[in-house]
């Protein structure tokens, strides 16, 4: 059996996650459609990113933007904060909230040294009384205690498979 947590005895689940397929279709039909990633995220994003980062004793300090061709609006960051994987991610979802819409997905991986959050968030058709629109973000992370998370995200999967 493949356990899918540290104390985990079962190796399974107790039911699929088909009660929210059709939410998250709904995201992936709006991420389809031409022209839905809003224009100019320097001014619909990074002003709300900036206040958050600026916060007195806050965890973040933004270091750079850019927009790709590709819709994605890259934000480099330094993660200050203290602790392992949970509390990053906790401060990331924080920091996602200053941006987020009424749908929205978020997906970590580790890319360059860095970890990286990488967050589709719009509003579909009907959320608002606007047009459906969205923003794909990716919050690249670095900072002293990267690395050492990094560390703790990778492991032999062989190795845990057998114990």
């Amino acid at each position: 059996m493949q356990r899918r947590w540290d104390t985990d005895e079962r190796g399974r689940g107790v039911a699929t996650g088909a009660a929210y397929t059709s939410q998250v279709g709904d995201l992936l039909t709006a991420l389809q459609e031409p022209e839905w990633i809003a224009e100019d995220p320097d001014h619909h994003l990074l002003p709300h990113l900036q206040r958050a980062c600026a916060t007195p004793g806050g965890p973040w300090r933004l270091t750079a933007t850019a927009m790709g061709d590709d819709g994605v609006y890259t934000v480099n960051l330094d993660w200050q904060g203290a602790g392992g994987s949970r509390e990053l991610r906790a401060d990331v979802f924080a920091l996602i909230g200053q941006v987020a819409e009424a749908t929205t997905h978020v997906r970590q991986a580790v890319a360059g040294g860095r970890i990286e959050f990488r967050a589709a968030t719009g509003m579909l058709a009907g959320d608002s009384p606007f047009a459906g629109h969205g923003h794909l973000i990716a919050l690249r992370i670095g900072g002293p205690s990267i690395v050492a998370i990094i560390a703790t995200l990778h492991w032999d999967a062989d190795a845990t498979a057998k114990t």
